[in-house]
């Protein structure tokens, strides 16, 4: 992770480390209210085409990200796709449940075999 220190100049990897990190937490903030205010869309989630839910589920694995929030990337999607607040909402919360359950099972996996 030599980037940050490149890209800021810096000799102190930490220090640098933490500025690309509040940088990016920032940029996420503005990414989040600027579609929360523009989002105008009234569709409801059963109305996706196939495509749609896929560029959701791609803002879902931005959340590998330190500073991504899961439901905040997947409720942005889903407004810049001109769903209605409520419905993006609700999509989101139905994409954590595979990734909660999967998680569960690697988690349990863990658990038996290290005893």
């Amino acid at each position: 992770m030599e980037f940050p220190i490149i890209f800021l100049g810096r000799a102190d990897h930490q220090r640098a480390a933490r500025h690309v990190d509040g940088a990016a937490r920032h940029h996420a903030q503005l990414v989040l209210i600027l579609v929360g205010r523009l989002s105008t869309g009234d569709r409801k989630y059963q109305d996706l085409t196939y495509t749609e839910p896929l560029l959701i589920g791609c803002a879902q694995a931005f959340a590998i990200l330190p500073v991504i929030s899961r439901s905040g990337a997947t409720i942005c999607a889903g407004l810049s796709q001109r769903l209605a607040r409520s419905d993006a909402a609700t999509f989101s919360f139905l994409l954590a449940i595979p990734v909660i359950g999967g998680a569960s099972l690697l988690e349990l996996k863990d658990l038996t075999t290290t005893g």
